[in-house]
């Protein structure tokens, strides 16, 4: 790495009210629609995700256990579109079952039902998403279909910057909803399945750009499993651009270290630089007035040892960087 002349910065704590990020919204314009592609990687172990206004959920941490294409298409192209008439557009991966049939309307969007080797219709269609949605966006929805039947309450409760193997993304919307996914009694021993389940939506992309799965399993009210599985977006589309040609760049050093860290800067102007833990939550923010050649130490030292995410915000861009700290 080469190593350029550096000055002295002042330092401030607080964030300047300009880097603050605006609450998305989520407009109709924005609900799946036929002709949009793109691959997703299967993910486990993903970690606990934050709620609350600019949050950052960094999801690289987690397993990757294979790669799907997402299609949304017309209905009629998919098996099974006799029963569901009133469908708008239908998803499904690898050109394979299952096929979802879903419906926008009278800014809904509501699921149908699926089709695998037989049809499963819904009597009574899950409204999953409501347009316009944004931050503290709440809706409560009844469902049936055969077999199964509920209530479920959804409500955005965050929105922030959501990274990914393609990138990070910016102005993302999170919706979540917490429903039993199981309830039986085996042998006299009763079992209860609750399920957390997080969606994130972007302006520009039609379909969720990620999704977390949260199941924990209950055996006469003790927890004996759980498991974190989720889904995220592969590659971005041409038309999502998060950085102009003139975006600042971003050099990190030592990492990992044991506490203090090296920010270069390129840019002359304001920062802000924030850290996140693991679980998304602001750690500390710090106002730099900053010169080209700008050197930003950074003492994690009083942190627990871990991984952290930096947001280094400027007027041209915002760049992550993940950071580990050692004993």
């Amino acid at each position: 790495m080469t190593r350029r002349s550096h000055r002295t910065l002042s330092l401030a704590i607080g964030l300047a009210p300009a880097m603050l990020v605006a609450q998305p919204i989520i407009e109709a314009s924005n609900a799946p629609s036929p002709g949009f592609t793109a691959p997703f990687h299967e993910l486990f172990g993903l970690p606990p995700l934050a709620s609350g206004p600019n949050s950052v959920w960094d999801l690289t941490g987690a397993t990757t256990t294979g790669t799907r294409q997402l299609q949304l298409a017309q209905p009629t192209s998919a098996p099974g579109a006799s029963n569901f008439p009133f469908a708008t557009v239908v998803a499904y991966a690898d050109n394979i079952q299952p096929y979802r049939f879903l419906r926008v309307f009278n800014g809904q969007l509501q699921t149908l039902g699926v089709m695998t080797a037989v049809p499963r219709v819904y009597s009574d269609p899950l409204v999953s998403a409501v347009f316009p949605c944004t931050y503290n966006s709440t809706w409560t929805d009844s469902y049936a279909f055969p077999g199964e039947q509920g209530t479920r309450t959804y409500l955005a409760d965050g929105y922030g910057t959501l990274i990914g193997p393609a990138g990070s993304l910016t102005d993302v919307l999170k919706v979540r909803s917490e429903y039993v996914s199981l309830d039986t009694v085996i042998q006299g021993t009763a079992y209860t399945g609750l399920m957390l389940e997080d969606v994130f939506w972007r302006s520009g992309i039609p379909w969720p750009v990620a999704t977390s799965f949260w199941n924990r399993v209950y055996a006469g009210g003790q927890l004996i499993d759980e498991v974190r599985v989720g889904s995220v977006i592969g590659e971005l589309p041409a038309a999502i651009g998060e950085w102009r040609d003139d975006s600042p760049v971003l050099q990190v050093w030592p990492n990992p270290s044991k506490g203090l860290l090296n920010l270069s800067l390129d840019q002359p102007g304001t920062w802000a630089v924030t850290c996140f833990d693991a679980l998304g939550r602001n750690v500390f923010t710090l106002g730099v007035l900053g010169t080209p050649s700008s050197l930003v130490p950074v003492d994690l030292g009083p942190l627990a040892p871990g991984r952290y995410v930096l947001r280094v915000q400027h007027e041209t861009g915002t760049l992550f960087h993940a950071a580990v700290v050692r004993e």
